[in-house]
């Protein structure tokens, strides 16, 4: 989520360097938004905003990861997110999947 663009608005993509103190470099991607969402319903709308700022600021990229879950620094996601998940995997998002860390 960091850093969010009122907060550095000359990163130019989501997907970029991050850079510490000493110069060494990470990539680094932005999250599109908030991944707090304890409403499933509006999964939808928000996946569809994060696709299309990819498809602005990466059009190279035809994968982009959905943050999702309850943000209080400790929930995960719901149940009502899972199933909303594997309703939109079903549907119109059929190559969606679940992900790890370990297997970015």
């Amino acid at each position: 989520m960091r850093p969010k663009n009122t907060e550095k608005p000359d990163i130019p993509a989501p997907l970029f360097n991050w850079q510490g103190p000493d110069g060494s470099e990470i990539l680094t991607l932005q999250i599109a938004g908030s991944y707090d969402h304890e409403n499933s319903e509006d999964f939808e709308t928000y996946l569809g905003r994060i696709k299309d700022r990819y498809a602005k600021d990466l059009p190279e990229v035809n994968t982009f990861p959905f943050f999702y879950g309850v943000g209080n620094h400790g929930g995960g996601p719901t149940i009502a997110n899972i199933n909303k998940i594997k309703e939109l995997q079903a549907g119109k998002y059929q190559n969606m999947k679940f992900g790890r860390w370990k297997d970015l």
